[in-house]
């Protein structure tokens, strides 16, 4: 919550509105008001609609160990007119470290006999050969094939991406990041082939076969 929101709920809170109301007002949650009120320290104003009796709370909070939310749903209040007696009556709220964890205490069952049952000879797939993912997959049987529509372009880059790499780096230094068209130094560089990938597929990572140029030469190059 921004600082002049807060200080508008403080505001407000203090000329008698009521914290869901505020909420509403500024567009924040009942808890988060109630957040910034006791941040700044302002006394809380609980309703003290329906008298409750010390003994019925000590009884359904403390004994049966009820919630202030089934309590309150029990008997028809709010659940601050609940908080507002316990506090009035002096009864000692519970926290929740006051609520034990169900598995506070106890072992994890032994997994290892349970593995035994499928580990070793004992396991459905003991002694078979996974096929290869990438040889079931491949070409006609995979389930985006369009009939090898790609560009024999497009699957050289992707087999040499590694040496595309190297290859554009190298061409870099050599021509000392220098367009060898415009002879402008650095900026947005390419490494351009200079015979075309498609009819001369053998010269994709052969240096000599590249040209460093910058984006706009680049461009203009067919």
């Amino acid at each position: 919550m921004c600082m002049k929101q807060m200080s508008k709920a403080c505001q407000l809170y203090k000329n008698g509105y009521s914290a869901r109301n505020i909420g509403k007002i500024i567009g924040r949650s009942y808890q988060s008001i109630l957040n910034e009120l006791h941040k700044n320290d302002i006394q809380i104003r609980y309703s003290q609609k329906g008298k409750l009796k010390k003994d019925f709370l000590i009884k359904e909070y403390v004994k049966n160990e009820k919630s202030t939310y089934q309590i309150s749903r029990e008997i028809g209040l709010c659940q601050s007119t609940i908080l507002y007696w316990l506090i009035k009556h002096k009864i000692k709220r519970r926290n929740k470290n006051d609520y034990p964890s169900p598995t506070k205490g106890k072992k994890r069952g032994d997994l290892s006999e349970r593995n035994k049952l499928s580990s070793g000879k004992n396991h459905p797939f003991y002694g078979k050969k996974r096929p290869k993912h990438s040889e079931r997959m491949k070409g006609s049987n995979h389930p985006n094939w369009k009939g090898g529509i790609t560009a024999l372009t497009d699957k050289l880059r992707n087999k040499y991406w590694k040496e595309l790499e190297k290859w554009r780096k190298d061409v870099f230094k050599r021509d000392n990041f220098i367009c060898q068209k415009c002879g402008k130094r650095g900026g947005d560089l390419e490494a351009d082939h200079i015979k075309s990938i498609s009819r001369f597929p053998n010269l994709i990572i052969d240096i000599d076969n590249g040209q460093t140029l910058c984006k706009e030469c680049h461009s203009q190059t067919k």
